[in-house]
């Protein structure tokens, strides 16, 4: 495996991702009752000549300070760009920390 990287977001970035959720209908609140950070680290990819994987850490950070870490694994056609296994499997990891149990409690209180 090799490491990758994920850079962070630039706060231009951020700004104009704001802007575009605020077009659509969705404005964040200045102090919501409850934030969950998410961070995405460790990622390897382990490339070859059939296949693309991809593996990585999704972290939630609560606002009560408790944490959920989901690790994924993701496989996908070596046709397909790398990038999208990297989506792919970001996308894969908060679909299980939807079901994280720590999550819905945090979000059930």
């Amino acid at each position: 495996m090799r490491d990758c990287s994920i850079r962070p977001m630039r706060r231009d970035e951020i700004d104009l991702a704001i802007e575009l959720a605020a077009t659509k209908g969705i404005t964040p609140a200045a102090q919501a009752p409850k934030s969950i950070t998410l961070r995405v680290y460790d990622v390897r990819a382990s490339p070859t000549w059939r296949s693309f994987g991809i593996s990585l850490v999704l972290e939630a950070e609560y606002a009560d300070g408790t944490k959920s870490a989901i690790q994924t694994e993701n496989n996908l056609p070596s046709q397909l760009h790398e990038t999208l296994a990297v989506d792919n499997a970001v996308m894969v990891a908060v679909g299980r920390l939807l079901r994280d149990g720590q999550f819905l409690a945090y979000i059930n209180r």
